[in-house]
């Protein structure tokens, strides 16, 4: 990474999502190993870590197998093929999911902006040359943050915390 030779590779059509999540892993591998990886739109580069949904062509052209991914809802697949990192998503939210995950193998808290927890720097980090994992769909169709911002809960933490509201 730090010779520059290490991209994250998406499609030129890739959703914009995909593309905003690719950015913020890079920083994420940034603080991992002192240097980020190019953004490249379906380039090669020395090392490339492929990013995309089955609907995409960089992905079709790769020759992906998708048939277990296909069909189901924010699934992922994250494998190594031809000495190349590649991260398939079955829809958007797959993808993003799947990059995400990438982060958190390498030990990104999903807090590192929000309460500024730095990972561990590495030198290094490697990946079996036959990984394949496949996550599973999740078990709720809706998934989201929720603060309670009734009165008296969410009130009383703005009042401590910010002063309250005038």
């Amino acid at each position: 990474i730090r010779k520059g030779g290490n991209a994250i590779v998406y499609d030129a059509e890739a959703l914009s999502g995909v593309k905003k999540i690719a950015s913020k892993v890079a920083g994420d591998i940034k603080a991992v190993f002192g240097a980020a990886p190019k953004l490249l739109e379906n380039k090669d580069s020395d090392s490339p870590v492929y990013v995309g949904t089955i609907a995409d062509q960089l992905i079709r052209t790769l020759g992906v197998d998708v048939s277990d991914i296909e069909g189901k809802r924010e699934v992922y697949k994250i494998e190594v093929k031809d000495g190349s990192l590649i991260i398939t998503g079955s829809d958007k939210r797959g993808t993003i999911y799947g990059m995400f995950k990438l982060s958190e193998m390498l030990g990104v808290s999903p807090f590192i902006d929000w309460l500024d927890v730095k990972p561990v720097r590495i030198n290094e980090f490697k990946i079996p040359k036959d990984y394949c994992m496949i996550s599973k769909e999740p078990s709720v169709k809706f998934r989201g943050f929720f603060i309670n911002d009734e009165w008296p809960a969410f009130g009383n933490y703005c009042n401590k915390r910010f002063g309250g509201f005038n």
